[in-house]
């Protein structure tokens, strides 16, 4: 083989992985951008989360305050009858 063919085999080679590790590259650049963007949602979930979960709080407070005012008008009110025609 002549040492011009070998040196075009060679650079074809080179061309070869060069655009391998490009596009490596790229996919790692997309990965980072993926997890740029979980770590920001994280953040957003990080800020709220302390009001959704206070106003869960506050509405299952709300929910057995009407629980025991439901269960008190049940006793207190007379004990249904049955008709029979």
């Amino acid at each position: 083989m002549k040492v011009e063919d070998q040196l075009a085999l060679i650079l074809d080679k080179l061309e070869e992985q060069t655009k391998g590790i490009n596009e490596g590259n790229h996919r790692i650049n997309d990965v980072q951008v993926s997890i740029d963007d979980l770590k920001a949602a994280k953040d957003d979930f990080d800020r709220w989360r302390p009001q959704v979960n206070s106003k869960v709080a506050d509405l299952s407070s709300g929910l057995d305050s009407l629980r025991i005012q439901v269960d008190a008008l049940k006793s207190a009110s007379p004990a249904k009858q049955t008709y029979s025609r």
